[in-house]
C-alpha cells in the first residue's frame, strides 16, 4: 500500500540555503517501482526561502529519506580556538547580518593570533600586508576589507547600505574560510606532511 507523503517535509535546515526550520512544502508526489517490483513513494518539496528542491522517499508515515543530504560544515581544528568558534557559528547561522558580524570577529581573532593586536581592524589588515614576510597578499587584504566593511554596515546601521543577503553571507564565509586555510590549515598540513615523510639521503645532503 502506497504511503501518503506529508504536506511539509520536516528538516532542521534546508540543504541548499542552510535556513533553520525551513518550510519545505509538497509540490508533487508519485509512486515508482524498482526492478523487483517494490513500490517507492516519492515527494518533491520546495524551500520557501531559497526555492531549492528536496526530494523525499517515504518509507512509512513519519519515516523518510531526503536528498540532497544535509551536510554539517565543520571548521578545521587547525584554526585556533577563538576564530574557529566564530567561523563554526557562522557556518550554522541563517541570518545574514549575524553572519557578517561573526565573520568580522573571526577575522579580528585571526589577526590577533598572529600578533596584530593594536589599532583598528582596518589598520591591522594593512599591517598584515607589510614587512618582508607579509601575512596577506593584496587579494587577501581585499577579502579582509570586504568582511570588515560588511560588518561595519550592520554594526553602525548605515542607512545607505543595502541589507545583506544570504548570498552575501555565503560569499563572506568563503572569503573568511579561505583566509583561515591560508594562514593556518595549509601550513599545518605541510608540517604534518614533512613530519610523516621519511628523511632521504638527498634531503640530508641539502640540509648541510
Amino acid at each position: 500500500m502506497a504511503v501518503t507523503p506529508e504536506k511539509a517535509l520536516r528538516l532542521p535546515r534546508c540543504p541548499h540555503c542552510n535556513a533553520a526550520d525551513p518550510y519545505l512544502g509538497l509540490k508533487t508526489n508519485f509512486v515508482e517501482h524498482d526492478s523487483q517490483g517494490n513500490e517507492k513513494t516519492w515527494g518533491i518539496y520546495v524551500c520557501g526561502r531559497c526555492a531549492g528542491v528536496v526530494s523525499a522517499h517515504w518509507k512509512a508515515k513519519g519515516s523518510f529519506q531526503s536528498f540532497p543530504k544535509l551536510q554539517q560544515a565543520v571548521a578545521s581544528s587547525d584554526i585556533p580556538e577563538r576564530p574557529r568558534a566564530f567561523i563554526q557559528e557562522a557556518m550554522g547561522e541563517d541570518k545574514p547580518h549575524s553572519t557578517c558580524l561573526l565573520l568580522a570577529s573571526a577575522l579580528d581573532a585571526m589577526l590577533k593570533e598572529k600578533g596584530l593586536v593594536t589599532g583598528s581592524l582596518f589598520r591591522r589588515i594593512q599591517q598584515a600586508t607589510e614587512g618582508d614576510a607579509p601575512l596577506f597578499t593584496k587579494s587577501m587584504a581585499e577579502w579582509a576589507h570586504d568582511i570588515r566593511l560588511d560588518a561595519n554596515d550592520h554594526r553602525h546601521a548605515d542607512p545607505n547600505a543595502p541589507l545583506a543577503t544570504m548570498a552575501d553571507a555565503r560569499r563572506l564565509l568563503e572569503f573568511t574560510t579561505m583566509i583561515a586555510e591560508l594562514l593556518y590549515v595549509l601550513p599545518a598540513r605541510v608540517e604534518r606532511g614533512r613530519a610523516a615523510a621519511p628523511v632521504t639521503e638527498h634531503a640530508t645532503t641539502l640540509s648541510r
